[in-house]
C-alpha cells in the first residue's frame, strides 16, 4: 500500500563525463558537475561547486526547465553565483536580472531566488557556485539532482514527500508558497520520508 503512495523510483547512477575528468553528467549531459572545493565567502568557510549547464538541452533551457531549480531561499547559507562563460539569468527577491563572464552575484539567507542559462548566447552557462557552511553541499546537489534526473529517465514526476525531504536536509525552502506552509512541508517530509523509507542522500549519485 505505501508503494502505491511513496513509489520508490529506480535510480541511475551519474555517467563520467567524457570531456571534464572528474565530473558528473545529469539531465542527460544537460548539467556538468564537479567536485566540490574549499573556498570562502566574506572570510566565512565555504564550499565552491563548478557546473556547465546546457543552453539548449530540453532540461536547462529555461526559466520553467525541470532542472531549473524552483524558487527558493536557504535559510543560513550566503550563496555566490560566479559566471565563467555564457550568460546567467536569475530571479532575486522579485527582480530579474543577468551575470556575464567575470561578474558575480551573492544571494543573502532568505532572499528567494533561482537561476538558468540565457539562450540567446552563444556559450553554455559554465558557473562557479559557492555557500556557506552548512547541508548545501556537494552530496545534496548531487543526490537532487540524480533523483529527479532519476524520475525524468523512468517517466515519473517526482514525489513530493522525497522533494521536500530533500530540501528541509539541506536548509532550503521554496520560496514561491508562504513561509509558514513551506516550512511545515519540510518538516513534515523530513519525518514522513523517514518513516516511508526515503533518505535525504543516496550514495549511487555521488563520488564522495
Amino acid at each position: 500500500m505505501l508503494d502505491i503512495f511513496f513509489p520508490k523510483t529506480t535510480l541511475h547512477a551519474p555517467e563520467p563525463s567524457p570531456t571534464h575528468p572528474g565530473a558528473l553528467l545529469f539531465f542527460e549531459g544537460g548539467v556538468v558537475s564537479f567536485p566540490s572545493i574549499n573556498t570562502t565567502i566574506d572570510g566565512e568557510e565555504s564550499t565552491m561547486i563548478r557546473q556547465i549547464i546546457s543552453r539548449s538541452s530540453l532540461w536547462t533551457n529555461s526559466r520553467e526547465a525541470k532542472a531549473t531549480p524552483p524558487l527558493h531561499y536557504h535559510l543560513y547559507q550566503k550563496e555566490r553565483f560566479r559566471c565563467l562563460k555564457g550568460r546567467m539569468l536569475y530571479i532575486r527577491d522579485g527582480k530579474q536580472g543577468s551575470v556575464n563572464p567575470g561578474e558575480e552575484i551573492l544571494i543573502l539567507p532568505r532572499q528567494v531566488h533561482t537561476f538558468w542559462p540565457d539562450t540567446s548566447v552563444d556559450d553554455d552557462l559554465d558557473v562557479e557556485i559557492s555557500t556557506s557552511a552548512g547541508g548545501f553541499d556537494e552530496y545534496f546537489l548531487n543526490s537532487f539532482f540524480g533523483y529527479v534526473s532519476s524520475c525524468i529517465a523512468e517517466n515519473v514526476e517526482p514525489n513530493p514527500v522525497q522533494i521536500f525531504m530533500m530540501l528541509d536536509s539541506a536548509d532550503v525552502v521554496l520560496g514561491d508558497l508562504p513561509t509558514v506552509i513551506a516550512r511545515a512541508l519540510n518538516v513534515g517530509a523530513r519525518w514522513l520520508g523517514w518513516a516511508v523509507g526515503y533518505k535525504t542522500r543516496y550514495k549511487v549519485f555521488s563520488q564522495l
